[in-house]
């Protein structure tokens, strides 16, 4: 996949990862002593989020959503999560910083989040929603991709209708939520289905083997099931740009970091950064790829500050009054650092 040429043209004139001084101390207030809510707080891309914005941002608090599992609760998972390696290097520069972090126990899959009343009325100061969660799985079965990718981000959105202080909505979608296109731009595609007919298969199709039989058929164009939920949830944030401050970030393919929280640091050996981990050991000596296909990467520390710089910029957007069109804004390599597997190897 490639960017549209003018898009190209955008992201290199306009790139949010060059910030001046004055543009950083802008940045700065912007965050300072915000109240922030955060899905998907426990994977890789909401993890790097709650560092950078703890290290760099001033903010007062972080609510986390986390689900109890594994007999573990909410508190004995955010006790794991501030152990985390991604947060090494705050906790030994600046350890009062993780106390800001709250475990909101939930699920996005249940109604309101799973979030209690008592909780609820807590978060009333949120400003900010960075909405991470979702089902990564390529071959997620079609039902529980849409429980979680369509129904968790419905939640959310209904969720963050409750906050009277909300600044801004930031839906992390990916860079392949239209892979049927050759081309792609910042900016909204409409989706092939209705995202409310979709959600309605969960109800009305009980039989798994029924509707895994036809998922080939209903997600045709998409090479699985999850870039067809990541267009469908994008829809869905459309559909609310007259209601709330939403705001669409796709980055590409998240690797390692280029700076922060380290040079080269990985949160994990997951996807692209498992096959770089074991070619460089040595371990992996062949790979059947497309010689001419581009590895279109984000590091880890550049696309978080895109993020939180998009964040503003579409705040910025919505002070105006509702936009005709969803803010849609990219993180991707191709153009600056074009690099095809050829390349790489």
């Amino acid at each position: 996949m490639e960017l549209d040429a003018s898009a190209e043209q955008a992201l290199v004139s306009d790139s949010p990862c060059i910030i001046h001084h004055s543009a950083a101390g802008e940045m700065e207030e912007f965050f300072e002593d915000s109240e922030i809510f955060v899905t998907g707080g426990s994977g890789v891309v909401g993890k790097a989020l709650v560092e950078k914005l703890l290290r760099s941002c001033s903010v007062r608090r972080i609510y986390v959503l986390l689900r109890p599992r594994r007999q573990l609760t909410a508190e004995q998972r955010l006790v794991r999560l501030r152990q985390a390696t991604v947060f090494h290097v705050l906790a030994a520069e600046k350890p009062q910083e993780l106390d800001k972090i709250v475990a909101v126990p939930g699920d996005v899959s249940l109604p309101g989040l799973g979030i209690e009343p008592a909780m609820m009325q807590r978060m009333r100061c949120v400003s900010l929603v960075y909405h991470c969660a979702a089902t990564v799985r390529f071959d997620e079965p079609l039902r529980e991709a849409l429980r979680l990718n369509v129904g968790g981000t419905l939640e959310a959105l209904k969720f963050a209708e409750t906050l009277p202080q909300l600044r801004a909505f930031v839906h992390v979608s990916t860079f392949y939520s239209n892979p049927y296109l050759r081309r792609v731009e910042p900016k909204y595609y409409s989706s092939p289905m209705d995202w409310r007919l979709c959600l309605r298969l969960i109800d009305e199709v009980p039989d798994d083997g029924l509707l895994n039989a036809v998922t080939r058929k209903l997600i045709v164009g998409f090479p699985n099931t999850y870039t067809f939920t990541k267009n469908l949830a994008e829809s869905l944030v459309n559909d609310y740009r007259h209601r709330l401050p939403v705001i669409v970030y796709r980055p590409s393919i998240v690797l390692f970091a280029v700076d922060d929280p380290s040079p080269g640091f990985s949160p994990s050996l997951m996807g692209a950064m498992g096959l770089f981990a074991l070619v460089g050991a040595g371990i992996l000596k062949t790979v059947y790829l497309g010689k001419d296909i581009r590895l279109d990467i984000t590091p880890q520390d550049i696309g978080i500050k895109s993020m939180l710089c998009y964040t503003k910029r579409g705040y910025e957007i919505y002070r105006q009054g509702p936009p005709a069109e969803l803010p849609v804004y990219l993180s991707s390599s191709c153009t600056p650092v074009p690099h095809t597997f050829t390349q790489i190897a």
